[in-house]
């Protein structure tokens, strides 16, 4: 596990010296060279996570007449999203049935309003009752305070001043989902392209990800195997989305993960909750002089908002992604 996901101690980065903050700096540049690492010492504390993953799991065991208050009209990305409604395998151009995840999506909305008519600071769609809100709201501050966190660190790996991201995350799509695993009866037998969640990667800067332990994801490795990735004790997950790569021109690569269906009997549902640090929508994205100093460029030029904008719309549509790839030709018969 840990080759695929090392464990990097961030308080030395919180209160240590200097030396001690680049050597988590390098600890992450090395992590990161797989796509995944889990950090410990993030400050976030328990209850706030406890909160957060049990009142998501209390909302999805209402009713649906209940949840389904929480779907926008106007089809942004937000609220309640049905199981079987989307289809990730989409976005990195794979066909496969609509995935069994049930999930809640909610967004920066102490931005809402700076960007009148994107989609990408919609208004969020909350269940009256504000016990979902109250929860999920406390861990989106926290968690999105660690992700800016996450990088600068990354800027210090990288050879750049520590503020670099900044400037690309000061008005910043930021989005999080709550996602509920559920094996049911009723799903019968499925077929080994079925997933929970399908082959996908994350398509904005970086992610942090609260999950239960136990097994469920799986990263693809550069080998072609899926292997599974259990979170450790009080650590959270952090991945690379398709924006670093592009800036570090794979040299942090943002790596194909999945969630594989739960067995059908015994154990309980698994819960996760992905915040997904997006940077700001109208932010160019292109590989840095120093990933490329040996390398030719891999990729084009684009834009935070129109990369992430077109991949939302490719996981919902279950329509393949026509939008800039950093996972050409790595997904085989496995994928």
């Amino acid at each position: 596990m840990e080759a695929i996901a090392p464990v990097v101690d961030l308080r030395p980065w919180f209160y240590g010296s200097r030396e001690d903050r680049h050597e988590v700096a390098r600890q992450l540049d090395a992590a990161f060279t797989s796509g995944f690492l889990q950090v410990v010492g993030h400050g976030i504390d328990d209850v706030t996570l406890t909160r957060a993953l049990d009142a998501m799991e209390a909302f999805f065991a209402r009713p649906e007449r209940e949840k389904s208050v929480t779907v926008p009209p106007d089809g942004t990305y937000r609220g309640w999203t049905r199981r079987r409604s989307e289809g990730f395998a989409a976005t990195v151009d794979q066909v496969t049935p609509a995935d069994l995840v049930e999930g809640f999506v909610c967004g920066a909305e102490d931005r809402a309003g700076a960007n009148p008519g994107d989609p990408a600071f919609a208004r969020n769609w909350w269940p009256t009752d504000g016990a979902l809100r109250s929860a999920l709201w406390s861990y989106y501050l926290a968690a999105r305070a660690l992700s800016e966190e996450i990088l600068a660190i990354a800027a210090v790996a990288l050879g750049l001043d520590e503020s670099f991201f900044s400037r690309h995350i000061d008005h910043a799509n930021v989005t999080m989902r709550a996602n509920f695993y559920e094996r049911r009866v009723e799903d019968g037998g499925l077929s080994d392209a079925q997933m929970a969640l399908g082959a996908h990667t994350d398509y904005g800067i970086c992610t942090v990800l609260l999950a239960d332990p136990g097994p469920g994801l799986q990263v693809l490795t550069p080998e072609g195997r899926w292997s599974d990735l259990e979170p450790a004790a009080g650590a959270l997950i952090v991945n690379v989305g398709d924006a670093m790569a592009l800036w570090t021109n794979d040299q942090w690569p943002s790596t194909i993960h999945r969630v594989a269906p739960a067995p059908l009997a015994g154990g309980r549902p698994r819960r996760s909750i992905a915040l997904f640090q997006d940077g700001n929508p109208d932010s160019v994205v292109a590989c840095l002089p120093q990933c490329t100093a040996d390398r030719p460029a891999r990729y084009r030029a684009t834009t935070l908002g129109a990369h992430v904008a077109a991949k939302v719309a490719s996981s919902r549509s279950g329509q393949r992604s026509s939008t800039v790839q950093t996972t050409a030709g790595r997904l085989g018969a496995e994928g």
